[in-house]
């Protein structure tokens, strides 16, 4: 920079990208000066949503998502404000075929719309969702839009189980004293598997001198695969239970 009597008219310019107050410093060597102006930088206009999810869920409990108006340098926009119809996607329909997953309320937006009202540039909102999944979580007005992380969806609490014996949920023939293979899954109300339960089941059997490999029957991660035989001829009956759930009954013929 050239100076004429302490000034300089050199044009100088600077590109920020940060929103909010900052300082431009000048500076000289010899002799030392030092000068400072403060700038007020205000956002751009808005070019993308962020959206922030927890890393994990379970399948049939909100969650928040916060879904923030942003620059395209990341700055939030605090003018964009108001009521907003809102697109969000990206969570599966329930195993079970007929639950879909839970956005916020459409108001008076269009079908498959969310009404949803930002305050400065920001809004959350709760989310269910009702498929065990990895998944991330999308969200646009229809001019932007955004993309959370990957959500770790587990299964919910157990709602009923599910018990095989030798390759059948309904009946089967086995021969007394012989082991046969049998297992269980827990599901919760979607038909999820219910991985979060460790409980211990109570083997529900009509034939009092049965015996289980292993002798105390388990869940692990909400499935279970043992051993069962049968030592009383006839037909038996034989279903499990967690507390106050049951299994579906398997009749058993022992020759």
């Amino acid at each position: 920079m050239s100076f004429s009597a302490g000034v300089s008219t050199t044009a100088l310019s600077a590109t920020l990208y940060r929103a909010g107050t900052d300082q431009v410093t000048a500076t000289s060597s010899s002799p030392q000066y030092l000068g400072r102006v403060t700038l007020q930088v205000t956002p751009a206009s808005p070019s993308q949503f962020g959206l922030q999810t927890p890393a994990t869920a379970t399948a049939g409990v909100s969650f928040s998502a916060t879904v923030t108006a942003q620059d395209p340098y990341g700055n939030t926009t605090p003018a964009y404000a108001g009521t907003v119809c809102l697109n969000f996607s990206g969570l599966d329909t329930a195993p079970d075929g007929t639950d879909t997953p839970q956005y916020p309320a459409q108001g008076s937006c269009a079908a498959g719309q969310s009404s949803v009202t930002f305050t400065n540039g920001t809004v959350t909102v709760g989310v269910v969702p009702v498929d065990e999944e990895m998944v991330p979580l999308s969200v646009t007005d229809g001019t932007i839009s955004g993309t959370s992380s990957t959500v770790v969806i587990s299964g919910g609490t157990t709602a009923s189980l599910s018990l095989t014996v030798n390759g059948s949920t309904t009946s089967t023939e086995v021969a007394a004293g012989t082991q046969v293979s049998a297992s269980v899954i827990a599901y919760d109300q979607y038909d999820n598997v219910a991985n979060a339960d460790a409980s211990t089941l109570t083997p529900n059997n009509s034939d009092g001198a049965a015996t289980y490999n292993p002798s105390t029957l388990t869940l692990s991660t909400g499935a279970l695969s043992f051993q069962v035989t049968f030592n009383s001829s006839g037909m038996q009956t034989f279903s499990v239970s967690e507390g106050t759930i049951p299994s579906n009954t398997v009749d058993v013929q022992v020759d």
